[in-house]
């Protein structure tokens, strides 16, 4: 008795994603007259031929709507004299939304700090399938591949912050690389955040006008930034 199995490319997809489906039959005389259909949506994907057993096909599709589907792969063996007709156990994929873009969401203004100080850098994603991946990038914004520095998260949140210290002097940018948990990863770059300003570390030097005074005398501090 021949036997048909099914075996998808992908089992978590992103909308927009390809999936294929690999169909091997084992047994029966062959030709092999094989449908990929589409239980949950009651139609059919498509025909392949399977010339003899142990031989396999694909079928290849893009998915669209998020949701679980099922699938099973019905198979004619033609090379018998009376058409025998078998069937795959069915197979289910889940299709999630398509990732989008992130955005920086803070800092959304100029920001400016002397060295040292702290800010935190706050990214949103919508879509995809969780948990992400987030790589956040600080770098100088007349030159991007300048990279001052990075840090990386994963998360199931749709939203993730960096809290970086600011290590250098000058003006800065940051952008964040969100890549999801399908079965082949999406990955989408947001656009660069607004500047951030950074000034050397201030100082303050404190001069007395004497070191030494007798009673009822003046002192005079002078003090330098």
């Amino acid at each position: 008795t021949p036997t048909i199995t099914l075996s998808p490319s992908n089992t978590v997809l992103d909308s927009g994603q390809t999936e294929t489906y690999t169909m091997t039959v084992s047994g029966g005389t062959g030709p092999f007259d094989v449908e990929l259909y589409n239980v949950t949506g009651s139609k059919s994907v498509g025909n392949v031929i399977i010339s003899s057993p142990s031989e396999s096909n694909t079928i290849s599709f893009t998915v669209n709507a998020p949701g679980t589907f099922t699938y099973n792969a019905i198979a004619t063996d033609e090379g018998t004299s009376t058409s025998y007709v078998f069937n795959s156990i069915s197979n289910t994929i889940t299709v999630n939304t398509a990732l989008g873009i992130p955005t920086i969401t803070s800092p959304t203004a100029t920001n400016t700090l002397d060295e040292g100080q702290p800010i935190t850098i706050t990214a949103q994603v919508s879509g995809g399938t969780s948990p992400y991946t987030y790589t956040f990038i600080v770098s100088n914004e007349l030159n991007p591949s300048n990279i001052i520095a990075t840090n990386t998260v994963s998360s199931s949140s749709n939203s993730e912050s960096f809290a970086w210290t600011t290590n250098a002097i000058g003006t800065f940018v940051a952008n964040v690389i969100v890549k999801d948990n399908a079965s082949t990863p999406e990955t989408t770059n947001s656009i660069y955040s607004e500047s951030i300003v950074v000034d050397s570390t201030p100082t303050i030097t404190l001069s007395p006008s004497n070191t030494v005074l007798d009673s009822g005398q003046t002192e005079t501090y002078t003090m330098t930034v």
